[in-house]
């Protein structure tokens, strides 16, 4: 049996980022209060910088995209990142 001791990348973490000039002020309001929703488990780290709010998550265990998109952020508005 081979045992592996170190680091184990992961190449599964998620990015993107929504301009700020793509929400209304009920979607920016939201979305600066989703650490407070009970439904979201805090997996993603949600960052408002140069005009827009930027999503990562180094494991993505939660579909923020999709939270988002059911609580009235446009998918047209969502930015995916390469990573």
């Amino acid at each position: 049996m081979k045992i592996r001791i170190g680091f184990v990348s992961n190449s599964s973490s998620e990015s993107f980022h929504i301009p700020l000039k793509r929400l209304t002020a009920l979607q920016y309001k939201f979305i600066k209060e989703i650490n407070n929703n009970e439904e979201y488990d805090g997996s993603w780290s949600i960052y408002e910088e140069n005009d827009m709010f930027e999503f990562y998550t180094p494991m993505n265990n939660f579909d923020m995209s999709e939270f988002l998109i059911e609580n009235g952020i446009p998918k047209k508005s969502i930015i995916w990142k390469n990573n």
